[in-house]
């Protein structure tokens, strides 16, 4: 198990208690998955003393250490302690349908909302720019967005010497996976097995984000255009389950594809993300659609006798 340092771990509380934001409530029952990779020696210092009743077990611990332990520290301590578990170890991803650092370096709006999701105060984030083979232009707009904020950023280059992947991986708190052809970038992360990577890196609860490919990637299944001639429904990595389709309002043949997909039950329902927007993911549910330009939502496309049903999700403004 992880053992923080005191500063850190009174840094982190501070924070947690500090967030504008607002999270679902955490998930006690559920706690002790978090709590074994993360954080179980903090609960066995700050914890203690003989207890009337197996609270700990109330609460989700099936750890028998800790079925006599009871707090060492007042109730709201506590409670904020476990906000930070949770929020440290929570897994996000953020699916931007369109926009961002790819088009203009002139606006940082959705990058700076990625980042804040960080437990970091200034976190590593690194740049996957594979589907669209690393063009410069595209990292040099990396760069010029990122370097403005309050971050460390990289890239990786899968096209000239590669780093050690495993390494790289580990240093980073934060991942933002470009656009281009997702066919061909989930083949050459295969080969390198980056889908791996990013899995694992997933699940200790680091940032993942991206732009129409570096959306669909997270999903069972997306609706791309690697192919010329027409779109297509993708097998994609699975980590969300469920499918997506981004440009949604971008292009003229996305809503009538999605439609021709769910007509002929290649999916039954997919998340649409419109470009200048990004929907948000906390534990692989939908937490909000987030808004960076003019307004743009993500919807919940389904069929229902042969009926076309679209219900927009919840949304924020930045």
């Amino acid at each position: 198990p992880k053992v923080f340092p005191l500063g850190e771990l009174i840094d982190l509380l501070w924070r947690c208690c500090c967030f504008e934001d607002s999270y679902p409530q955490p998930n006690f029952l559920s706690l002790n998955k978090l709590l074994a990779p993360k954080g179980m020696l903090i609960f066995e210092l700050l914890s203690g003393g003989p207890a009337s009743s197996s609270r700990a077990l109330d609460l989700g611990f099936f750890d028998k250490r800790f079925a006599k332990a009871q707090p060492a520290l007042p109730a709201p301590m506590m409670i904020y302690l476990y906000l930070f578990i949770w929020r440290y170890s929570m897994r996000q991803i953020i699916a931007i349908g369109g926009g961002g650092f790819g088009r203009t370096a002139h606006e940082n709006h959705i990058e700076q909302y990625i980042l804040d999701q960080s437990s970091k105060s200034n976190p590593n984030i690194l740049f996957i720019p594979t589907a669209s083979a690393e063009p410069p232009d595209y990292i040099e707009n990396f760069y010029k967005v990122f370097n403005e904020l309050e971050c460390h950023p990289n890239h990786l280059s899968l096209f000239k010497r590669t780093p050690n992947l495993e390494k790289l991986f580990a240093e980073q708190d934060v991942f933002f996976v470009g656009g281009g052809n997702t066919k061909s970038m989930l083949a050459v992360w295969r080969e390198w097995g980056i889908d791996e990577l990013l899995h694992n890196a997933y699940y200790e609860g680091k940032i993942m984000s991206g732009v129409s490919a570096g959306a669909i990637c997270w999903f069972e299944k997306g609706v791309t255009d690697s192919w010329d001639d027409e779109l297509r429904v993708l097998d994609c990595l699975g980590i969300i389950k469920g499918n997506c389709c981004p440009h949604y309002d971008e292009e003229p043949d996305r809503i009538p594809y999605t439609n021709k997909f769910l007509s002929e039950g290649l999916i039954d329902s997919i998340h649409c993300i419109e470009g200048g927007s990004a929907l948000h993911f906390v534990d692989e549910l939908v937490k909000h659609n987030v808004s960076f330009h003019k307004s743009k939502n993500s919807y919940n496309v389904s069929i229902k006798d042969n009926q076309i049903l679209t219900k927009a999700y919840s949304s924020i403004s930045i």
